[in-house]
């Protein structure tokens, strides 16, 4: 099935012109804010996890970070922190993974702890690699929570050689 490009995710939220329309189309990822527009509810990928995409209306008006407190009021964790509009957070007791870029949102539903080590290893690795001055001290404290072995150290090194 055709994923589906920026632009016409842009024009489906634009047809949306009433707030019961609206309402009709937004799911429960992250409560009220984010909207599903594939027909693929979800995919699994190589490590047999459970992906769900989504798109969010709270970057339309400012107000990511209502996402960002939510889902932390709810139990989620600071996993990388880029900007307002770029971060990830974690459910430990849940083995969730929950990414926001600019309106994108993605949520990875990891069967067991063993398959979320895995992600979370696939995560890391990737931010290390492409923009490690998202990790912080947290960062780290939250991973090594999660069962990972990483080291202040070597996101300092990592950041240092970017």
């Amino acid at each position: 099935m055709k994923q589906l490009t920026q632009r016409e995710k842009e024009l489906i939220i634009c047809a949306i012109d009433t707030a019961q329309e609206k309402d009709k189309m937004l799911k429960t990822l992250s409560d009220e804010y984010t909207i599903i527009v594939d027909k693929i509810t979800y995919e699994v990928n190589e490590r047999g996890n459970r992906i769900r995409r989504g798109f969010s209306f709270a970057g339309c008006n400012g107000t990511e970070l209502d996402i960002y407190s939510k889902l932390r009021s709810k139990g989620y964790s600071e996993f990388y922190y880029d900007a307002p509009y770029a971060w990830g957070i974690i459910n430990l007791k849940e083995f969730k993974i929950y990414t926001y870029c600019e309106g994108d949102t993605t949520l990875v539903e990891c069967k067991d702890e063993k398959s979320f080590i895995k992600e979370l290893i696939s995560y890391y690795n990737f931010q290390i690699e492409n923009n490690p001055r998202s990790l912080d001290g947290d960062s780290v404290i939250t991973l090594r929570k999660a069962g990972l072995n990483v080291y202040w150290r070597d996101v300092k090194k990592a950041r240092k050689e970017a």
